[in-house]
C-alpha cells in the first residue's frame, strides 16, 4: 500500500498476493525473520505447503488464503487492506496489471486522492552487492515531467525509510 511510514513499527500485517513460487516464499520468509513482516499469504493452499515444507519455513497453515487464480488473490488482497487488516501488499507470482486492476477500484478505497502510484521493484543481493532499484516498468509506461517527478519523489521517500531495514545495505 502507499503509506511507507508504516514501516517504522514493528511487524507489518502484511499479505503476500498470489506467493505460489519459491522466490516469493523465500522473500516473505526473510522479511518475517528480520521482523519486518507479519505475512498473511494468499494464493493456491497446496502449492504453497508444498513451497514453505521445501524452504523448511514453520508458518501457521491457517495464516493461508486459499485462490485459485490471480484475480481471487488479488481481490481477496484488496479487501484485506480495505479492511485494515493489510498495511502492506506484496505483489508475489502474477501479472501486475491483474493486481493494480483490482487495487484501483473505488470500492476498495486504497489509492491516495492526489498522489501518483508507481511501482518499485527493489531487489537485494546477498552477495554484497548494493540493491537494484527499477521504477514503473509495468505502471507509468511513458511517464510526462509531472509524473517523473512523482516517481522520483516516491522512491526516494521508499529508499529513506527501507534503508536502515535492509541487511544487504552498508
Amino acid at each position: 500500500i502507499q503509506n511507507i511510514d508504516l514501516i517504522d513499527k514493528n511487524r507489518i500485517e502484511t499479505v503476500i498476493v498470489n506467493c505460489i513460487n519459491e522466490v516469493s516464499l523465500l522473500s516473505a520468509k526473510i522479511a518475517s525473520d528480520l521482523n519486518i513482516i507479519n505475512p498473511t499469504l494468499i494464493g493456491d493452499k497446496n502449492k504453497i505447503i508444498e513451497i514453505i515444507r521445501l524452504i523448511k519455513w514453520d508458518f501457521p497453515e491457517d495464516s493461508i488464503i486459499n485462490a485459485k487464480t490471480e484475480s481471487q488473490a488479488a481481490k481477496i488482497a484488496c479487501l484485506l487492506a480495505s479492511e485494515g487488516k493489510a498495511k502492506v501488499l506484496v505483489k508475489g507470482h502474477m501479472h501486475t496489471d491483474i493486481l493494480m486492476k483490482e487495487y484501483i477500484k473505488s470500492s476498495h478505497s486504497l489509492r491516495i486522492k492526489g498522489k501518483k502510484m508507481s511501482h518499485i521493484w527493489y531487489m537485494t543481493f546477498n552477495n554484497g552487492r548494493s540493491p537494484l532499484i527499477i521504477t514503473d516498468g509495468a505502471l507509468n509506461i511513458n511517464p510526462n515531467f509531472q509524473t517523473k517527478k512523482s516517481i522520483l519523489t516516491n522512491v526516494i521517500d521508499f529508499t529513506s525509510k527501507i534503508e536502515k531495514f535492509d541487511p544487504f545495505i552498508s
